[in-house]
């Protein structure tokens, strides 16, 4: 009965049995999923496709939280206190959401073009501004690569005559990320 509810009515993997093999697979026990499913998904590439799209999901949400814990762990709590005003409808940011975290990149993004010129500033954890710029109307999106930015808490303000958002984010260098996600021993399971 198990092996109808992990299979769909065409024979592949139902999605409980593809959320199976990809616990299994972040806990490193594919050695527990049963035969008969390891030799269906060696021969299925659309099984194995849906468990890597997943997996891969999966494991980058945990590189990431892996790298907030880290930085949070570096952080001062005092910080706190700067949390987040919200969003209104005159200027909705997309990107960087509320903890996200931008690898080797910080990238901004707006739901709507700029009205009107707007200043946007990013602050490191020790106030220092590593970012003062002001982004032309009509603008949907900026980025850039901070130069001697460290793997930190980052909080950005974006501001025009009438309206302010606030919020923090996460930072990490390329070369931070690597040594994260080898301490994080982040799952890469190949299939």
């Amino acid at each position: 009965m198990v092996k109808h509810t992990l299979l769909n009515q065409w024979g592949e993997l139902s999605p409980h049995g593809i959320a199976m093999c990809v616990e299994k697979m972040l806990a490193k026990k594919t050695h527990e999923l049963p035969q008969w499913m390891l030799k269906h998904i060696d021969q299925s590439a659309k099984c194995r496709n849906k468990i890597a799209f997943l997996l891969e999901y999966e494991t980058e949400k945990v590189i990431k939280q892996t790298m907030r814990t880290n930085i949070n762990a570096k952080t001062l709590s005092s910080h706190e206190k700067r949390d987040t005003t919200s969003c209104n409808a005159a200027l909705q940011v997309i990107a960087p959401i509320k903890n996200d975290v931008q690898i080797g990149e910080i990238y901004f993004e707006f739901e709507h073009p700029l009205k009107s010129t707007t200043q946007l500033y990013i602050i490191d954890d020790a106030d220092k501004r590593i970012l003062g710029i002001e982004l032309k109307q009509g603008s949907t999106e900026y980025s850039f690569i901070p130069k001697n930015a460290k793997t930190g808490k980052y909080y950005y303000m974006i501001s025009t005559t009438t309206t302010s958002v606030a919020n923090h984010f996460y930072y990490c260098s390329n070369e931070d990320k690597n040594s994260i996600i080898i301490k994080g021993d982040s799952a890469s399971i190949l299939l």
